[in-house]
């Protein structure tokens, strides 16, 4: 069977396609898995643009051709479609920013307010879609972006027109505690299956715990009138109820619902009961109460998924000749990646891929005994085999003479002891979480420190451990001065916060005397969110300096807010894309619940 029936092209189409794919320039991948590719790209030096390669088993094209109608700003804008041999290509702009899972991740559960808030916006993104036909099937905290303007939805990939039966591709595909029973095969997907992730992700933000079916700690959260309103948890029981007939009805029922509860009116857990359509049933109750149930229908979903997966497999053995132009570019990379590794990362993979060689080679000396002869393929595997192993010779050889570079413990004492906290400062919120800030200096006229690491110490009267959190920062050069603010603790109010710089290892101590890049934070704005918090813009400045390796090309944001007596009183950090040299990008970072402050100040640094 050739290649060109196997996608539908013939030789010229294929062609095309490939020069059209070999024409975007990727920066970096974003996401990969049994949905697809996802990944950052130029073309022409326009962009940045996002480019999703979804497997043809997986691609609706309809749902793309349906998101290019839309109109919301929330929504990704399609800026071209095209057909591989194996997959369906979207390209679609990008919204910088960081995701609500990232959010969470740094800062721990969110206000009230800003949850309401991003849950909005996902709403009036829905609403438009949803008139369109189409149904997600994804929306978790992964793929919702909180960008300058507000939250974003992205990641289409699954998406499917409304009606469409979940047992087909895309069954089980959605994120596991936010995909609504009904992606499992128990009906069809429309609207309400979206209600449903919509309301289990406003729990998530709200909490800060996953919503795992199998376990009860989600549950737990939600009930604890401390952590969720009481009417905001019906609000959640409603959306996210067994049967789509007791849920919400539409997005736009769900957004009035949350302002109903969030803008200010008395509204009791009562009414927002009433406010659901209908009330769950024989098949809700026992959805709630029986895991078993859960689990069968999300085994029986993943064995789906395995079958899909090897399908997918197999097409790409047989496409594969089509991609042998790439190959070489492939390793060529591979090679240059792993070159960059710390020493630490080098050894591992040194150790670890010996070992792997020796067993393959094992393997095959044990075939060859067994069946007296070897195969073609097992020729060919033994030849690559070896070829890696000339590699990885080389590798070790160049490993020997790196080893050197590592930091002595002079040299990592050195470092530690040039590590000073210059200011901290901290605030409990009504919450019971701690906001903080601090600022970090590097006295050392030599040496670098990557991943710099404060340990946030939370203390009851008696001096007992409440809380521990270790923030990791990207790295902080010779003479530099950086500041991180954000979110600890576990909702317990502590009697004290002690910060204790961490040792550096010796794998991310090394020389450098080189500058390093100069930022600078222009155009701050604050303006009330309506809910009580503040929503801080400005603009990041990358004025010269050479940008570190060991940066993901982001750069972090913090706002520092101090009392009349120039006390830090409040931190919080966000993330945007790094701007090109002598140019400007802008940022938004929330701050939710904030304290009586007299004076705010904005930094930057490389992440």
């Amino acid at each position: 069977m050739s290649r060109a029936r196997i996608a539908g092209l013939n030789e010229e189409q294929v062609m095309h396609a490939l020069g059209i794919d070999d024409a975007y320039h990727v920066e970096r991948t974003l996401a990969e898995g049994r949905t697809g590719v996802t990944q950052r790209v130029t073309i022409d030096g326009s962009g940045p643009f996002v480019r999703k390669k979804i497997p043809s088993s997986l691609a609706n094209r309809a749902v793309w051709a349906a998101l290019a109608d839309c109109d919301s700003p929330r929504l990704p804008q399609v800026v071209a479609t095209y057909e591989m041999p194996d997959c369906f290509v979207a390209v679609y702009d990008y919204v910088p920013g960081d995701t609500l899972e990232h959010a969470v991740t740094v800062r721990g559960r969110l206000t009230v307010a800003e949850s309401a808030r991003i849950v909005q916006d996902i709403c009036d993104a829905a609403s438009d879609f949803h008139e369109h036909g189409i149904v997600h099937c994804d929306i978790a905290p992964s793929n919702i972006v909180i960008a300058a303007d507000g939250a974003h939805l992205i990641d289409f990939g699954i998406a499917q027109p409304i009606g469409a039966q979940a047992s087909g591709g895309a069954a089980g595909l959605g994120t596991w505690g936010f995909a609504a029973p009904e992606q499992y095969g128990f009906s069809s997907v429309d609207a309400r299956s979206d209600i449903y992730s919509i309301t289990q992700m406003l729990g998530y933000a709200l909490t800060g715990v996953l919503p795992d079916p199998g376990n009860n700690a989600f549950a737990e959260a939600l009930a604890d009138s401390t952590i969720v309103p009481p009417a905001l948890a019906e609000v959640i029981r409603c959306g996210s109820a067994f049967e789509p007939s007791a849920r919400y009805q539409s997005a736009a029922d769900l957004s009035r619902a949350i302002a109903a509860v969030c803008g200010g009116r008395d509204v009791s857990a009562h009414d927002a009961q009433e406010s659901c359509p209908a009330n769950h049933s024989a098949g809700a109750e026992a959805w709630q109460r029986d895991e078993s149930l859960r689990r069968e229908a999300y085994e029986s979903a993943q064995a789906c998924c395995a079958v899909q997966e090897e399908t997918q497999r197999c097409e790409s053995r047989v496409n594969a000749t089509l991609k042998i132009g790439f190959l070489s570019i492939a390793i060529v990379s591979a090679i240059a990646g792993i070159v960059l590794l710390t020493m630490g990362s080098l050894t591992y993979f040194s150790k670890s891929y010996q070992g792997f060689l020796a067993g393959m080679g094992q393997d095959k000396e044990d075939a060859a005994v067994s069946d007296g002869v070897l195969s073609d393929d097992e020729k060919q595997d033994i030849a690559s085999d070896a070829a890696l192993a000339g590699v990885l010779e080389g590798f070790n050889a160049a490993k020997d003479s790196w080893s050197s570079g590592l930091a002595s413990k002079d040299e990592v004492d050195a470092a530690f002891e040039a590590l000073a906290l210059e200011d901290s400062g901290w605030w409990v919120a009504p919450s019971g979480y701690v906001h903080y800030a601090f600022v970090l200096s590097n006295a050392e006229d030599g040496l670098k420190v990557e991943f710099p690491t404060v340990k946030i110490i939370g203390r009851d009267a008696s001096g007992g451990i409440l809380f521990s959190h270790e923030q990791v920062l990207n790295v902080i050069e010779p003479g530099q001065t950086v500041r991180f603010g954000s979110q600890a603790g576990n909702g317990t109010p502590p009697d004290s916060v002690e910060f204790v710089i961490a040792r550096p290892e010796d794998y991310a101590v090394s020389k450098n005397i080189e500058e390093f890049p100069a930022l600078e934070v222009g155009n701050v704005s604050a303006v009330p969110d309506g809910f009580g918090g503040l929503d801080f813009t400005g603009e990041v400045t990358y004025l010269k300096g050479p940008w570190p390796v060991t940066s993901m090309n982001r750069v972090a944001v913090t706002i520092i807010m101090r009392n009349g007596a120039g006390e830090i009183v409040y931190g919080t950090t966000g993330y945007t894309d790094r701007p090109a040299e002598g140019a400007s990008s802008t940022f938004h970072v929330m701050a939710g619940e904030v304290p009586e402050y007299a004076t705010v100040e904005a930094y930057a640094q490389p992440w």
